[in-house]
């Protein structure tokens, strides 16, 4: 189980050393000279809607609950805009004060990552699986493609959302499970009386 919360935090690595620049705003902003450095060609992000929307949006949402508003609207879009209401910048979702910390989405993304993974391990052990193949199933979904590749809040909460669904039908599935198996054994142990 431990190797489930590692591995997101061993591909985080990278992002997090000063060499690497993996701030969203670098490459959603086109404010940055020279961006790319001849050691860093390319984005380490395929959807620039973490920078638009996930980071902007969720630090403003911190912020606002730092100085102890709750984020319900957004004086920054147009003439105002409802913010709470609106799925990227999660302002409800405990993790999103991270985007507030120096290299907050990697770490927001790593933390989500980690909690997927460990959420499938659960859900796979609950299903009865072998404690090896549930870390390997929990490493495969934590660092699957949605949640490396797109890191915009949205997906992941849709992705935690159908992984809550899914432990709750498996769940489901595996007590319905258990009361057919009791039955047949049920069936199995009773005596059996020929016909008169």
């Amino acid at each position: 189980m431990l190797l489930v919360a590692l591995i997101p935090v061993l591909l985080a690595l990278p992002q997090l050393t000063p060499w690497l620049k993996a701030d969203p705003m670098y490459y959603a902003s086109s404010m940055v000279i020279d961006r790319d450095a001849p050691l860093q060609r390319g984005v380490p992000y395929i959807d620039p809607n973490s920078g638009y929307q996930t980071q902007a949006l969720g630090y403003r949402a911190a912020r606002d609950w730092l100085s102890g508003e709750v984020p319900w609207w957004n004086p920054y879009s147009g003439i105002g805009m409802p913010l709470a209401a609106e799925y990227q910048p999660s302002a409800f979702l405990p993790l999103t004060f991270l985007l507030l910390l120096p290299r907050g989405m990697v770490l927001l993304q790593m933390a989500l990552q980690i909690l997927a993974g460990l959420g499938t391990y659960a859900l796979l052990r609950q299903m009865g699986v072998g404690r090896l193949a549930a870390t390997m199933g929990g490493i495969v979904y934590g660092v699957n493609g949605t949640l490396a590749w797109f890191s915009d809040e949205e997906d992941k909460q849709l992705e935690a959302k159908s992984a809550a669904e899914e432990k709750m039908s498996a769940s489901e599935l595996a007590a319905a499970d258990r009361a057919k198996r009791q039955r047949r054994l049920e069936l199995l142990r009773s005596p059996v009386t020929p016909p008169a």
